[in-house]
Formats: C-alpha cells, structure tokens, sequence
C-alpha cells in the first residue's frame, strides 16, 4: 500500500480522510497548512498527495507548485479536495501542477477509487523512469565502447580516409583499422544484419577480437577465422556479419583481401585511371563452422597511390525520394568519371542523391590510398623482429600425410613467431617444395620425369592422389629451427621422409628428378645440404 500525505487546516477533515485510507491499508501523513506540507515532502516524499485549497498564508495551489519542483522525475500524484464546481476544480488542478480532484464531502467509494486509478500511473510511471534510466545508461556505456574502439582505430588520413552514418542511434556497421606488429595495415569493414541495437551487439567482441589478433601477429587468415568461430559462439543463428578484411604489406606494394556478402571492392589504378572490381568470394563471417570455413585470400599488387575503395551497401541500396537506388552501377561511374578528390565527389553524389535526407540503412565509405607506411612510434615489430630461439617440430605418418597438407599451418606458425610478414612468399616456396619433394618422391616414389611434358603432367598428379589414397605406411618429419643472426631471421628446414632416397638418381638425372623447383629454393637460401643417401634434406634462409 502507498504513503499518502493529506493537507488540510481543519482537523475533522484530515481525520476523515485518515480513517478512509487506513481502512484501506495505506499509511498517513498529515500536514496543516501548505508550509508543513512542503516541508514533510522534502524530508520524505509521499507517493500521493490529498491537498486542500483553502488554507491561510499558502493555499493549496501555491504549496502545489513547489512540491513539484523537489522531485521532478519521480511522478506524485496530487488530488485536490474541495467544495469548488466541477468545471473550477479541474480547471484550478491542472493550472497548479494538480492531477484530480474530489469534491467535498468526500465520498470513501469514489475517493479509494480515484486513489488508486492515480497510484497504478504512478507505477507505470516510475516503470517508464526506470527503464529509460536504463537505456540512458545502456546508451552512454555502449556509446563509450565506439568511442574507445574508434580512438583505438588507425585512422591516418594520409592513408585512410572514412563517412560513417548510422541509421539510429546504434550502429550495425563497423570499421576499424590497426597497425601489425610486423609495420602492415589491417582493415575491417562490415555490416550485422539488420540496424539499430541487434546489429550493434556484435560489434565490441568483434573489434576486440580484431584488435587482440593484430596485436599477436596472427595472419590476416588467422583473424578472419578467429572473429568468424566467435561469432559462432556468442550470436544468435539470425544474426552474421558481411565483412571485407584487408591487410596492406609496410612497403605498400601489396594487398590481401577477404571478402564475405560485400558488396565489390573498386581498386584504382593511379598510372592508369582504371577502375577493377575484386568481387567477394566467401558468405558472411558467423554461419559456417570451423570446418566448413574458407579463408582463403585475394592478393594482389598496387602501386604508389593506387586507391582501394570499401564500402557497405547503404550506399548503393540507399533509395531517393522516387525510390530509385543510388546502385554500383552509379558508384562506379562517379569514381570513373572523377580524377582527382574521389572520395569527396562520391560523397557528393551520394547526398545530391538522397536530398530528402532519408536514411534506411547505416553507411559506411572508405577510402585507402596505397603508399609505404611510415614506421609506427608504438608498434611492436622492433621488440618482436629480435627474440629467443624457437623449434618446431612435427611428425607425419601415414593417416597425416593423407588427410592434411602442414604447408600453410606451419607457415603462420613462422610468422606469427617471428613477425615477419614481408617473408611469407619466401619461406612459403622453401617450405612447399622440400615438403612435395619429400612426400612425392620420397614417400610415394613418384618419377618426376613425369612432369617434363604436358601429356604425362596430369598422368603424374593423378598417380600423387592415388598413391596417397592407398598410402597405409610412410612418414615425414619436419623440424623447423627460428634464430637471429646480426638482426637477420634465420630459418632452419630440417625434413626426412622414409623414402629410399635419391642419390644415385640425382647422378643419372639430376635435371629431372629436381625439377624447376630446387634451383629457386636454391636461390632463396643461404645453403641446402642433403644427407641419408637423400632421404634428409637440410636448408637455411637468412632475411636480407
């Protein structure tokens, strides 16, 4: 029951009221005259007030006015008690700040009545105060958390130039950008299904995935799997998230790209003038699995000032007055058309397009300008570049040997150690072709003369995938041994499959046996030594 403060000068009428609400179980003020009244709603509050009109020195509509000034979020009901005309009553209650009011002499039936009529607003009132309380919190919290991981974002505008507008408070895009460890750029951009909150609850394990996997020098494939198996985990099946990931070498000569249900990336080509689309060729990060994800990339080379332009499909799918579609098509003339200040003139357009100012869907638009990245003041590649010895080693039988491939798995495992991206192309080339000499022509005892001719080249591979079927025995041990030398990365490949090994081959036909590729791993390293009549090869690189 409620705490209900009754004003009034005379005393029978207080005592009447008094005996109408405790009958009903509520707990009673009493004040009388206006100053006691507003000075008993100061100290305690009630949650209704029964005021009297007519009283000396402050009346009721005077004593009115200033308790609704204590409080002003917390809703309290005050009805008038008085012997005015309906039509003055009403009148004088809402001019005063007053919600009701009951004529004297007071009826108890429609008195408990309108008291709790004006108790069940209440309620709902201070439920409505709560909640938006609430969502005020929630809002300046997650506000907060965009902030944060805006001012985490590498946002250089030498490089990196971006028009972020959500469609509601929230925002289901996101963009942000990082510096790897090894001096690289990183780039996220990505839209959650739908807008508004439900879009935007994926966007801080997310970043936070995005940046944690920079800052540990995972692979540009290793921090697309990793934000695609969490948002597997923490999101409902309903929710996914249609992202490009991209990452641009330090030297700025080179890009990768992962792209899943984007819209097509336009590079520019600065020599040229000439526009390429790079289509996206994954489904969106958070519904495949583990195993059934593909992270695969598109790598490509870029020259000083070539432009990448990423986007969400706000922009193309955003609709003018007459419900026509700004579209790619139009987003793609207007980069052609535009020489100079491209990222302005699409922007531009884009407004010119949507004048009615309507917006059904977050936007977001970037701009990177492909150039050497100056060295990073906080990055991590000098302290990672130099560090303690590392070994890995990994034993292959059979049942390995046939169901996986280690090249790429071993490969991150190099960089992530030793932050040297710039490497990766190298030590990938060493790697494979030790690794297919070993298993093909050690284990499975392929003849690669096979391979001398395009009609016994497909004959060859075709003898690869049906001796590794009916593979039952057979091994291949990798060692691999990471150093430093003076500053240099040095890498040790040690492997030894169980083949017979080649020597007396390589004397009859050194030419076929190695192929093309042992002169470019030869190239590449430093030295390579084989031992155990071939069955063990030995080969190091040192970066340069």
């Amino acid at each position: 029951m409620a705490s209900i403060l009754i004003v009034d000068d005379i005393a029978a009428n207080r005592h009447l009221l008094v005996r109408m609400l405790t009958a009903a179980g509520h707990s009673v003020l009493e004040a009388d005259s206006g100053e006691e009244a507003v000075s008993i709603a100061e100290n305690t509050l009630p949650e209704m007030v029964l005021m009297d009109i007519n009283m000396p020195a402050m009346d009721g509509y005077q004593a009115t006015q200033l308790i609704r000034k204590l409080n002003s979020r917390i809703h309290t009901p005050i009805i008038f008690v008085t012997a005015l005309s309906e039509q003055e009553a009403l009148s004088m209650a809402l001019k005063s700040g007053g919600d009701d009011y009951i004529t004297k002499p007071v009826i108890s039936n429609i008195l408990l009545s309108k008291v709790n009529a004006h108790l069940r607003i209440r309620e709902l009132n201070s439920k409505l105060v709560e909640h938006n309380t609430y969502l005020s919190r929630e809002h300046d919290l997650i506000s907060h958390f965009f902030d944060t991981i805006h001012s985490q974002s590498f946002l250089d505008t030498n490089y990196i130039q971006h028009h972020i507008s959500p469609a509601s408070v929230f925002n289901g895009d996101i963009f942000i950008a990082s510096r790897g460890v090894n001096g690289g750029l990183y780039i996220l951009i990505g839209d959650f299904t739908g807008h508004g909150l439900s879009a935007a609850m994926g966007t801080l394990p997310v970043s936070q995935a995005f940046f944690t996997a920079v800052n540990q020098n995972y692979s540009l494939k290793q921090v697309t799997r990793q934000i695609n198996d969490i948002l597997n985990t923490i999101l409902p099946v309903e929710i996914f998230l249609s992202a490009i990931l991209l990452e641009m070498n330090p030297q700025g000569d080179r890009v990768s790209i992962w792209s899943g249900g984007m819209p097509p990336v336009f590079h520019v080509d600065h020599q040229t003038d000439q526009l390429r689309t790079i289509n996206a060729d994954h489904m969106p990060l958070g519904i495949l699995s583990t195993d059934e994800f593909d992270d695969s990339l598109q790598s490509f080379s870029v020259t000083p000032d070539d432009k990448l332009y990423l986007y969400s499909d706000g922009i193309i799918e955003s609709k003018n007055e007459f419900g026509i579609m700004y579209g790619e098509k139009k987003l793609f003339n207007v980069l052609e058309k535009n020489k100079q200040d491209r990222f302005d003139a699409v922007l531009s357009s884009f407004n010119e397009h949507n004048a009615d100012d309507t917006q059904h869907d977050d936007i977001t638009f970037v701009e990177l300008t492909c150039n050497p990245l100056e060295a990073d003041a906080e990055s991590k590649a000098d302290n990672l570049s130099i560090g303690p010895p590392l070994e890995l080693s990994m034993h292959l039988g059979a049942k390995e040997l046939r169901e996986t491939n280690p090249i790429e798995t071993i490969l991150d495992l190099i960089i992530t150690a030793t932050a040297q991206e710039r490497h990766r192309t190298a030590l990938f080339t060493i790697l494979s072709e030790l690794y297919n000499n070993a298993l093909e022509h050690g284990v499975l005892k392929l003849e690669s003369s096979k391979k001398s001719n395009a009609d016994t080249f497909a004959e060859y591979y075709m003898d690869r995938e049906l001796g590794l079927q009916e593979l039952s025995d057979g091994f291949v041990d990798i060692k691999i041994k990471i150093s430093y030398e003076d500053s240099q990365l040095r890498v040790h490949f040690h492997l030894t499959d169980s083949g017979d090994g080649f020597v007396r081959k390589q004397r009859a036909d050194q030419s076929n046996y190695h192929g093309r590729g042992i002169p470019i791993i030869n190239d590449l390293c430093e030295s390579i030594e084989y031992s155990e009549g071939g069955r063990s090869v030995d080969a190091v690189f040192i970066s340069s």
